[in-house]
């Protein structure tokens, strides 16, 4: 049985929003790469493309929906 979640994610992950997600990222990635282990929150990540993508970036991300 899938719930709404599993069933808007299927499709959620378009090719613009992936682009969206890295070029957020590629803004974030220069502001933070000088913390020593910083730790991240995201709120209302979807299916946590942006998080993935800073995922090497930090120690731990929460996300939060």
């Amino acid at each position: 049985m899938h719930n709404h979640f599993d069933l808007s994610a299927a499709n959620w992950d378009t090719p613009q929003r992936i682009e969206r997600a890295q070029t957020i990222a590629d803004f974030i990635i220069p502001r933070i790469e000088h913390f020593k282990n910083p730790v991240g929150l995201e709120f209302g990540e979807g299916t946590g493309l942006l998080s993935f993508a800073l995922r090497s970036y930090f120690q731990s991300i929460l996300l939060v929906d």
